[in-house]
């Protein structure tokens, strides 16, 4: 089943790191929020349809237990936008041409870096050489998470990476700073040195789009979703082959094949994940990003969740296949992260992936 989400006011979603008003005064903000925060906002939404099964929750009988989120998609007027991989780089300076380009200041065009076999580094983290990837101009990464449109993310895949246009995400929604003080229970007075600052985010156009299983909701309703649990609106999608994109059985029986990441990941070695061996599978090239911090809060201990490091959405591996058999195995299912005792992040939406041409 796929949901449409829609914003009604303004949304925010804090980051991993640590935020204590008297301390920080700057709460930090991230979008699109990590996929755990549409699993509790499921989560939530299926109680407050079914109040009668909350005492059920994060317990044996738990009827939420089978949730799997299986796609998250930033969308406008019904079509998704794909996190840009991070293969893809601007040209450092811009000629002519760019800048009488009516649209350029919706767009940045983007390049695909290539393999240079002729150089390689070893890393400890892989066992094996890993090649550069390279471009025969001056470049420089962006400076923002960036998007492709769907049609962008199809020709990407298929190797057609020679007009390529990324959206940069502030053309897409819109910060607007809040600032606020912590008041006093007791006496409904301001607490001096409680001044904070947030940025929110108004979507404006944007939606979200949810692909879940294991779970029964109302064809359509309401939810809370973000730091400061805002009320948003969500239906459910009838036609959803705008959310489809090329089958990763069209890359299975291809000797080197390029895995990208859709949502954050999370792996044990930190920025490599665990299949990757160099005897089955071969790390040819890779381009990740910073890590961003997942945590969150467990409403049942009444503590912080414990803090991990995933990889960002976008980032991108290159590998070889030795053995089809075990690399077949590896992709069966619908995300790549290491498996943990504490957390399962497969069911949570995190390391959703696709898979394109080296």
């Amino acid at each position: 089943m796929i949901i449409q989400i829609e914003a009604l006011d303004t949304l925010f979603f804090r980051d991993g790191k640590p935020f204590t008003m008297g301390d920080e005064t700057w709460a930090n903000g991230i979008f699109p929020p990590p996929p755990s925060v549409f699993y509790g906002a499921l989560r939530s939404a299926y109680f407050s349809q079914h109040p009668e099964e909350l005492h059920l929750a994060n317990k044996e009988g738990d009827p939420t237990k089978d949730l799997v989120i299986k796609g998250i998609y930033v969308t406008e007027d019904g079509r998704p936008y794909f996190p840009m991989p991070l293969d893809l780089v601007q040209k450092k300076y811009k000629t002519e041409d760019d800048l009488e380009d009516e649209d350029w200041d919706n767009y940045i065009r983007v390049e695909l870096l290539k393999q240079n076999n002729r150089k390689a580094f070893f890393s400890s983290s892989s066992e094996t050489n890993i090649n550069l990837l390279e471009l025969d101009k001056e470049i420089e990464s962006l400076d923002d998470l960036s998007f492709l449109k769907n049609d962008m993310f199809r020709q990407y895949q298929k190797g057609h990476c020679t007009r390529l246009k990324a959206t940069p995400v502030n053309k897409l929604i819109h910060k607007e700073n809040k600032i606020g003080i912590q008041r006093s229970r007791v006496t409904n007075t301001t607490v001096d040195g409680m001044l904070y600052r947030v940025a929110m985010n108004r979507l404006g156009d944007i939606k979200f789009a949810i692909d879940y299983e294991g779970l029964e909701l109302a064809p359509k309703g309401l939810l809370k979703l973000g730091g400061e649990a805002k009320v948003v609106t969500y239906y459910a999608v009838e036609e959803a082959s705008n959310f489809e994109i090329k089958s990763n059985e069209n890359f299975v029986e291809e000797s080197s094949v390029k895995i990208v990441l859709l949502t954050p990941a999370v792996f044990k070695k930190g920025w490599l994940p665990s299949f990757i061996d160099g005897v089955n599978v071969k790390l040819i090239a890779a381009c990740v990003g910073k890590p961003i911090s997942i945590g969150g809060f467990d409403m049942q201990k009444k503590e912080p969740k414990y803090m991990r490091k995933a990889v960002p959405a976008g980032s991108i591996y290159s590998v070889e296949v030795i053995n089809k058999e075990i690399f077949n195995n590896c992709f069966s299912s619908h995300s790549i992260n290491d498996a943990f005792d504490d957390i399962d992040y497969d069911n949570q939406g995190f390391g959703i992936y696709t898979l394109a041409q080296s």
